[in-house]
């Protein structure tokens, strides 16, 4: 992936095992799986609308906006307590933007993530699971 997801879900999990940590202790082994819901994704007019479902151990907030809906957008924005986020560029990986800097792309799972290269996008603008997100088709700058 364009991501971190081995270096963020496999890696930590290889160096605990490295350092003899019990593989049961993971997690319990479930034989069952469930439907959890997921949040709509809605289009109205120019803009997606969806939801952060998640967010990482770096403050990455991941929507529930899948990547097949986001093909014609370039910008994203996240409404937190009635307050819109600074402008998400959509990019294809981490360094296609400055450091530093807000940026948007689709993650290893598929889906839309609002980050800041080499920061915390959760710490920075205040976000939260279930803060509406709002992805915007707009001009590229002249």
């Amino acid at each position: 992936s364009a991501t971190f997801h081995g270096r963020d879900v496999f890696a930590p999990v290889g160096a605990h095992l490295a350092q003899g940590v019990a593989l049961e202790s993971f997690g319990a082994k479930t034989e069952t799986w469930g439907s959890l819901p997921w949040p709509a994704s809605l289009v109205e007019g120019e803009k997606l609308i969806g939801e952060i479902v998640y967010i990482d151990t770096f403050g990455n907030a991941i929507t529930s906006l899948d990547a097949s809906l986001c093909g014609r957008f370039t910008t994203a924005k996240a409404t937190v307590q009635g307050r819109v986020t600074p402008d998400f560029p959509l990019v294809g990986f981490y360094q296609q933007s400055a450091f530093g800097s807000a940026l948007s792309l689709i993650g290893s799972s598929g889906l839309l993530e609002l980050s800041i290269n080499g920061g915390s996008a959760a710490k920075s603008f205040g976000l939260e699971v279930g803060d509406r997100v709002e992805v915007e088709q707009t001009m590229p700058k002249t």
